[in-house]
């Protein structure tokens, strides 16, 4: 069963929050665990059916997913939990748009 909710959400990303720091050396054997369990619990949350945009357009997040997926590529698994808080900072995870595509992103690095 899906549950949803911003508040279920603030407990799942907190663990990410940890790598704020591009400049400190950080365990990346770790922060991969990390964000592999975050993977598997938003995987427990439904999308929102309804469309905010915080920024200039509706495909502006895309800019936060490129940064995700070039820190995956580089095995940068502190990096991409740093730009997974950064892209919740600016548009809400749970955006059907951007839930789906994030998914996709980690389904495809990280299974």
């Amino acid at each position: 069963m899906k549950r949803k909710g911003i508040k279920e959400l603030g407990s799942v990303i907190e663990p990410l929050e940890a790598y704020h720091n591009y400049f400190i050396d950080y365990d990346e054997v770790k922060a991969k665990r990390i964000l592999t369990k975050f993977y598997f619990e938003l995987k427990n949350f439904t999308p929102e059916k309804q469309i905010i945009i915080k920024r200039h357009s509706y495909y502006s997040f895309y800019i936060n997913l490129l940064l995700i997926m070039q820190a995956l590529e580089k095995k940068k698994y502190s990096e991409a939990c740093h730009e997974i808080c950064t892209l919740n900072y600016y548009e809400s995870i749970l955006q059907k748009r951007v839930y789906n595509s994030l998914m996709r992103l980690l389904h495809n690095y990280l299974e």
